[in-house]
C-alpha cells in the first residue's frame, strides 16, 4: 500500500500497471510442475492462513501436513527421526505462534543433527532486514512474505525442493479461475491473484468472511450510539 500511494503521488502510472498485471502463467506453471509430488509441513496457526497455504500447495500437486505452532511442529520432526527418510522436503513455518514460536522451534530442530539440511523457511509478515537475520540466525534457509504471493513462493520452493523425477509433470492442472462479480470496496482480481487464480478458494475465503462479519456493522452502530468506542 505504501509503494502504491508514493507511484501515485510520483505519477508512475507504467510502473503501477506493471505491478498490477497477471501473474506470468508460464513461470509460475513451471514454477509449481517443479515442485509437484513433494511434501511439505506447515507450520501456522491462523486457521485461514492454513486453508490458503494447503490448497495453494495441494493445487500443485504437493502433499501438505499442517500443524498449529512450533511445539507441535518439533514433536512432529522428532518423531520422524525414527523412518528411514525424513518425509518433508521442507517447512514452512510461521514466526509468531502461541506455545512456541517460530524461532524458538527452528532452533530446537536444528539443535539435531539429523536435521541440519532439512530446509525450513519463514513465513512472515515482517521483512526488514532485522527480522530476516533473526530469522538466518534461529537457522531458517529463506522466507516466504506474507500475504502470500503465488509466484513468488512457488519459486521460492522451487530453490529448496530438488525434482527428483519427471513423474510430478503427470499431475492434475490448476484449479481455473472463475468469474466474479463486481464487489464494492472488494479488488477481486487482486485476490485471485493472491491465491494463483484458485477461485473456488477464493469464494469459500469471501462466504467466510462474510458469514463471521454479517452482524459487525450492527454491533459497531449499537456501540456508537451507546457512546461504547472501546468496541469500535
Amino acid at each position: 500500500h505504501l509503494l502504491d500511494t508514493l507511484l501515485s503521488l510520483l505519477d508512475a502510472p507504467e510502473i503501477r500497471r506493471r505491478r498490477h498485471e497477471p501473474v506470468q502463467a508460464e513461470g509460475l506453471q513451471q514454477a509449481m510442475q517443479a515442485v509437484r509430488g513433494s511434501h511439505v509441513l506447515v507450520v501456522e496457526d491462523n486457521r485461514i492462513n492454513q486453508q490458503i497455504a494447503r490448497e495453494l500447495l495441494e493445487s500443485a500437486g504437493i502433499k501438505v501436513d499442517v500443524v498449529s505452532n512450533g511445539q507441535e511442529a518439533v514433536a512432529w520432526v522428532l518423531r520422524s527421526a525414527s523412518l528411514s527418510a525424513l518425509p518433508w522436503d521442507l517447512v514452512l513455518m510461521d514466526l509468531q505462534m502461541p506455545i512456541m514460536d517460530g524461532y524458538t522451534a527452528t532452533a530446537a530442530i536444528r539443535r539435531d543433527q539429523r536435521f541440519k539440511k532439512l530446509p525450513i523457511l519463514a513465513m512472515t509478515a515482517h521483512v526488514l532486514a532485522d527480522e530476516r537475520n533473526r530469522c538466518y540466525q534461529a537457522g531458517m534457509d529463506d522466507y516466504v512474505s506474507k500475504p502470500i504471493d503465488p509466484e513468488a513462493l512457488f519459486a521460492t520452493l522451487r530453490r529448496w525442493i530438488p525434482v527428483r523425477d519427471a513423474a510430478r509433470d503427470r499431475g492434475e492442472a490448476p484449479p481455473k479461475s472463475l468469474e466474479f462479480p463486481e464487489i464494492v470496496g472488494v479488488d477481486t482480481r487482486a485476490g485471485l491473484l493472491r491465491l494463483a487464480g484458485n477461485g473456488g478458494l477464493y469464494r469459500s475465503l469471501l462466504l467466510d468472511l462474510a458469514h463471521q462479519h454479517e452482524v459487525t456493522a450492527a454491533e459497531l452502530e449499537a456501540a456508537g450510539r451507546m457512546g461504547d468506542f472501546s468496541r469500535l
